[in-house]
């Protein structure tokens, strides 16, 4: 069996390489797909790997901050490191050791460029119309 921090630092690498999500729900998924990966390729059990598919963006599963731009969960295995998702996409995930916080990694959401429809709504304060059909 793998040490957590093995695998855990196996996650942090792969993140690392991942390309960037454009929302906070989209991190998340992204967050359990490579904690999923790197525990099947420990050789983790069906149960386990069961568990973490069925984890959720939601209080119930320890995220606070739901609703806000920033949500985030301490791990359950070692409280000293937090995870951050942003409403972009953009993931952070930091060691909140006292006298030891360090950013582990930053994972910089999807760029406004690559999202025009968000960057026209932030910009400009513009919310598209939605045309009704015309009767002929």
């Amino acid at each position: 069996m793998h040490r957590f921090d093995d695998l855990f630092a196996q996650l942090l690498a792969r993140l690392s390489k991942a390309s960037p999500c454009e929302s906070q729900d989209e991190a998340f998924v992204l967050l359990k797909a490579e904690w999923i990966s790197v525990n099947l390729q420990a050789g983790a059990s069906e149960a386990l790997v069961r568990s973490i598919a069925a984890r959720r963006l939601c209080l119930e599963h320890g995220w606070m901050g739901l609703g806000t731009r920033v949500a985030y969960q301490d791990q359950t295995h070692n409280h000293q490191i937090r995870t951050y998702l942003h409403a972009d996409g953009t993931i952070v995930i930091q060691r909140m050791a006292p006298g030891k916080e360090e950013v582990l990694l930053h994972l910089q959401g999807a760029p406004l460029v690559l999202r025009p429809e968000l960057q026209m709504q932030r910009l400009w304060k513009f919310k598209p119309e939605v045309k009704q059909p015309v009767s002929a």
